[in-house]
């Protein structure tokens, strides 16, 4: 019996490791986007697969995710905005775990051994600060700022009171599928940009 709850499925029915699914999603970012799929592809946690989801983009997005054959799941679709982009990334993906990528950013290798390092079978969410930095890669600084305390446990609480919680941004979130599966679709025509604010 394996005892380490980080290390098993969400789904108990199905043992082994847990499996993580990036979803990288793209609008026009042709500059930034293979640095984001490299940065998926090289994660040092083995389990991981990767589908980038086209939301209509007009510049060379889409010779890009070509070019990355059968080592990525490609969605190519016409443009709806953010949540539709996010919500045709989830019915692609199979993983325990769902990692939300902007395509404009990227992960460091260790980013989903980090996670699994710390999930555990009562988690539905994490959260990460973001790097912040300029087009040649130049830290600039850290988002949320390291002053601002992330809210953890239950947010029930804070989210009856103030009607949101301390969290990072899409980039910076990872979620359980059974959680997604529970919250999704996203309302497309309410979330065309800023659909992060509705999963967090």
């Amino acid at each position: 019996m394996n005892n380490d709850k980080s290390n098993t499925r969400v789904n108990n029915a199905s043992p082994g490791p847990l499996t993580v699914s990036i979803i990288i999603n793209n609008y026009n970012y042709e500059l930034f986007l293979g640095q984001a799929i490299d940065s998926a592809l090289n994660q040092d946690y083995p389990y991981v697969d990767v589908i980038v989801v086209d939301d209509g983009s007009q510049d060379s997005s889409v010779d890009i995710i070509h070019r990355y054959g059968d080592r990525i799941r490609p969605v190519i679709k016409e443009n709806g905005g953010q949540a539709s982009a996010m919500n045709a990334g989830f019915q692609a993906s199979s993983g325990d775990l769902v990692l939300f990528l902007d395509a404009d950013d990227y992960l460091f290798p260790d980013a989903v051994t980090t996670i699994i390092a710390a999930w555990s079978q009562d988690i539905v969410q994490s959260h990460a600060r973001l790097k912040l930095v300029d087009i040649e890669g130049g830290h600039i600084d850290l988002y949320p700022a390291p002053e601002i305390k992330f809210d953890q446990g239950d947010v029930t609480p804070l989210l009856l009171e103030k009607g949101r919680y301390n969290t990072s941004v899409t980039s910076g979130t990872c979620f359980s599928r059974e959680v997604l599966a529970e919250i999704l679709p996203i309302p497309e025509s309410d979330f065309r940009i800023s659909a992060d604010g509705y999963l967090v």
